[in-house]
């Protein structure tokens, strides 16, 4: 057997505790009907029928309870300052036939995200979809000015999949840590923590490769070329909060509640400076210095020098500014 391989011989034991309706995640037999608040919603998603649960190794109520639990995680970390459909923040899995990865539909009602087949065969993709729900939650807040829309194009990565990322390792380990009160038993831990390692190594990867490559930062894609220039970028930053946060020894919740309580003060002139739509020398280094501002609030510390040595452009005055905003 592989190392950190878990292979499940039974239904996992779930001693399930209450959890808020009004955030539930469930898998649905029927597919809801979707309404738009931005875009258009894909054609032919359908749902995961009881085929993909057959054998009972991985029944549905599980994995809606394991996704439930999630998002009444990632809710808190966002403070309860996220957009509202209705009352709450319900989501929904439904299955695209037509792709093999997963992605967000955050603007949808209700939220939603969409998965290939692959995410129920085998082992259960957690952290996979502990990175997509963080999109849902992070690209609908804050509630009153939602950053979703407002950073699409070729900069949105820096903040999107910084968060995403971030929201699916301290999702896991908040979860893992505290696996026996939330009525989780060995078996599934184990399956979940499987999942985290392996995405941790991507993130380590991606930062590792940064570095080799000589720190190339980037917060603009540029769709001329084949590749995606910001992916160390981004990654980058996920791991150096994450190397943070586990030094520290205090958890990801408290630090993670902090970035967001910086990342909610976003408004027009963040927005403006951000320029999602054209890119700068001034639009690269806000972007920059927004993010590693968050970071610096999130644990009470100054890392400017930590992010300059990565080679990040950051303004001082603008830093300044960004924690003032967020003390006020």
């Amino acid at each position: 057997m592989p190392p950190n391989c878990w292979c499940a011989f039974r239904p996992p034991v779930i001693e399930p505790v209450p959890l808020p309706e009004n955030l539930r995640v469930t898998i649905p037999v029927q597919k809801p009907r979707l309404t738009s608040r931005l875009y258009a919603v894909p054609g032919g998603l359908t749902t995961f029928t009881d085929e993909f649960f057959s054998g009972g190794l991985i029944p549905r109520e599980a994995v809606e309870y394991v996704l439930s639990l999630a998002a009444y995680l990632q809710y808190d970390f966002a403070n309860g300052d996220v957009y509202a459909s209705g009352d709450g923040f319900p989501q929904v899995l439904l299955k695209d036939p037509h792709t093999y990865g997963m992605y967000s539909l955050w603007f949808t009602d209700p939220v939603s995200f969409a998965s290939g087949e692959y995410c129920l065969s085998g082992v259960v993709q957690y952290s996979s979809f502990f990175h997509e729900m963080g999109h849902n939650v992070t690209l609908n807040s804050p509630a009153a000015y939602y950053t979703g829309g407002k950073i699409d194009g070729n900069a949105n990565a820096i903040y999107s999949e910084t968060l995403a990322n971030i929201f699916a390792h301290a999702t896991a380990y908040e979860m893992l840590r505290n696996a026996g009160e939330f009525g989780l038993d060995d078996g599934l831990a184990a399956e979940i923590r499987q999942t985290a390692r392996l995405a941790m190594a991507v993130t380590r990867k991606g930062y590792e490769d940064y570095l080799a490559a000589g720190k190339p930062f980037h917060s603009w894609n540029d769709p001329a070329t084949a590749g995606d220039e910001t992916f160390g970028t981004f990654m980058t930053i996920a791991y150096k909060f994450c190397e943070r946060a586990e030094a520290d020894g205090n958890g990801y919740s408290g630090p993670v509640k902090r970035m967001m309580l910086l990342l909610q003060k976003f408004n027009p002139d963040w927005r403006a400076r951000y320029s999602a739509g054209a890119n700068s020398p001034a639009a690269e280094t806000f972007r920059a210095t927004w993010m590693v501002a968050a970071l610096s609030y999130a644990f009470s510390a100054d890392l400017r020098e930590e992010f300059r040595a990565l080679q990040f452009p950051i303004d001082d005055a603008a830093f300044e500014d960004l924690l003032n905003a967020a003390s006020g």
